[in-house]
């Protein structure tokens, strides 16, 4: 949380699990939790394939489990909270965990963009409604079947 987002430098495109695998070294996970939505739309990308490979045989080899987690569920978790904007989600989570007040983002205004800090609070509300809630999981059987139906 403190260094924000990783971006490891590409040095070669086609091996994306070795890139994958310099991210999870530096965080170490037990689980990655991934916007439901997100994962549909990335296999419905065919240039996406080595990437989706990549990381399901570093999950695999660094027993990480993945799971999805409907962008429903993480709404409703946060209506339930009283939050109805991602500056309202943002400001639960500055007070449920102090030390991520100094990271706040402004307020974004319609005509600005994203602030980069709120991507930290993105993946932070993401696990937070991960530990809340049941997830999906993500079994070899669903991938191999979603990739097969996209290169059809």
């Amino acid at each position: 949380m403190d260094f924000g987002t990783a971006i490891v430098p590409s040095r070669n495109p086609t091996q994306p699990a070795e890139r994958l695998g310099e991210i999870l070294k530096l965080s170490s996970p037990s689980t990655i939790v991934i916007r439901k939505e997100r994962w549909q739309h990335l296999l419905a990308q065919p240039e996406t394939e080595p990437m989706i490979a990549g990381l399901l045989d570093e999950a695999e080899r660094r027993q990480i489990e993945i799971r999805l987690l409907p962008k429903a569920t993480s709404d409703s978790s946060f209506r339930a909270l009283g939050c109805e904007t991602k500056a309202e989600v943002s400001a639960l989570l500055a007070k449920l965990f102090p030390e991520l007040v100094w990271q706040l983002p402004p307020i974004r205004r319609p005509w600005n963009t994203e602030h980069p800090r709120q991507s930290v609070f993105d993946a932070i509300a993401l696990g937070f409604v991960y530990w809340q809630n049941e997830t999906e999981p993500i079994t070899d059987f669903e991938v191999s079947i979603n990739l097969a139906d996209e290169q059809d």
